[in-house]
């Protein structure tokens, strides 16, 4: 479903919901959303959409007598992607970024990045551990597209 109209990419900035055990400040969130995102979408999707689970055991593995619910936070209403950020000093940390499991390799991530490099004007840019072929080709974009940006990430797939 790459076919959305990039006229209709609304962009927003907020707080994150997620903790990051690595962050020194307060993580931010750029989330792109289409009105039309959610055409095609088949399941729910981690981190685009709120999700739960039941916990049947603790910490330390003992099972639980009663089983509790985990819920993790989604990017909310017609969310595309979303990149979780935080400043340092005058460049920027990557934390986490996310495209709808559907529209995968549709240029959200990209345009999200683009907006936020926009926004921000870091001078670095710093991606941390990069999962996937996919994250790593848009480090590649923005340090192509952006040769004054420091940009920095390691591969760990």
């Amino acid at each position: 479903m790459s076919n959305l109209n990039p006229d209709q990419f609304h962009i927003d900035e907020s707080s994150s919901p997620l903790e990051y055990p690595s962050a020194r400040s307060t993580v931010q969130r750029l989330t792109v959303r289409h009105p039309n995102v959610n055409e095609g979408k088949e399941h729910k999707d981690t981190y685009i959409d709120e999700t739960s689970r039941k916990i049947r055991t603790g910490k330390n593995g003992r099972v639980l007598k009663t089983p509790r619910e985990e819920v993790t936070p989604g990017a909310g209403e017609n969310a595309a992607g979303f990149v979780d950020y935080e400043s340092r000093g005058d460049g920027l940390k990557i934390h986490y970024m996310k495209t709808a499991r559907h529209i995968a390799n549709s240029g959200v991530a990209q345009r999200g990045l683009e907006e936020l490099i926009k926004r921000k004007n870091p001078k670095s840019l710093d991606f941390g551990k990069l999962m996937s072929p996919a994250s790593n080709r848009v480090m590649d974009k923005v340090q192509s597209n952006h040769p004054d940006i420091k940009v920095e990430g390691t591969p760990w797939y």
